[in-house]
């Protein structure tokens, strides 16, 4: 049989295929399949073509990061005067605020920055998920609280981190090298997951803090492109070889020219 065509449809489908038949019963023409989601509505069997979780976190936070480059083209800082000019002194460093009319551009930019951090992280921990109980035939000895015990794909699911899934259970399962094996690669990814767990539990403290590492100071200063970046990376690195239908390669980091500059950061 010759090759069969790429199937035809959205990249993000979750599974989509050819039937050339069933049992002892050839059919004529290939046939496309796709998993259907089915749902009743309102008295009506209601059904829409299954799309990848993976690829809808991940598309947006492309897309999410796409619009916050854009937006920092409308963010202006200014030098201002020292708090206390009578007491001014050489080498004191210069206050640098931020445009009042640039406060929404900052905001708006700074909510797509956090939609780009919560889907690129979403995506890797349904990718973990499908993955784990997708391949998993048999439970996994998995070290909790200090000691070890057999996990099943469901418990590793429901009870172990998405660092602890990348770094170990998943590539294992996949037959590939981990993403941990590259140093860089991996602090990338702690980063990203250190700036999603403090935006989903952000403290009082963080708001009043002056420190730089805050996660409000690392969201108005961050290049947006990073966090799908690390996601899409680390997604490539369990796919050494072939890539899945869904891994877009439209996501990757616009030329300069594509989006403009930066906004001037302070």
């Amino acid at each position: 049989m010759a090759k069969l065509p790429d199937p035809a449809g959205d990249r993000r489908l979750h599974l989509v295929g050819w039937v050339t038949g069933k049992p002892g019963a050839p059919f004529p023409e290939p046939q496309q399949l796709t998993q259907t989601a089915f749902a009743v509505r309102n008295g009506a069997e209601v059904s829409f073509p299954a799309p990848s979780v993976v690829a809808l976190h991940l598309n947006a936070a492309w897309r999410s990061a796409a619009r916050a480059a854009a937006e920092s083209t409308n963010i202006q800082w200014q030098r201002v005067p020292a708090w206390f000019p009578p007491f001014d002194r050489p080498g004191t460093r210069p206050r640098v605020a931020l445009e009042d009319s640039s406060t929404s551009a900052l905001f708006d930019f700074m909510e797509e920055a956090m939609q780009a951090v919560s889907s690129s992280f979403s995506a890797l921990e349904a990718f973990c998920n499908l993955t784990l109980v997708g391949l998993m035939t048999e439970p996994r000895m998995v070290k909790k609280n200090g000691e070890k015990r057999p996990m099943t794909a469901e418990e590793i699911e429901r009870h172990v981190g998405t660092g602890e899934k990348l770094k170990r259970h998943v590539p294992q399962v996949m037959g590939v090298d981990s993403p941990a094996g590259d140093s860089l690669l991996w602090g990338r990814y702690k980063h990203l997951n250190e700036v999603r767990d403090e935006l989903i539990h952000f403290k009082r403290g963080n708001l009043a803090s002056a420190t730089s590492k805050q996660v409000l100071h690392t969201l108005a200063f961050c290049d947006p492109f990073e966090f799908p970046e690390t996601a899409t990376d680390i997604l490539a690195r369990l796919h050494p070889t072939s890539r899945p239908r869904w891994f877009d390669p439209a996501w990757k980091r616009p030329a300069p020219n594509e989006l403009g500059p930066y906004r001037a950061k302070p």
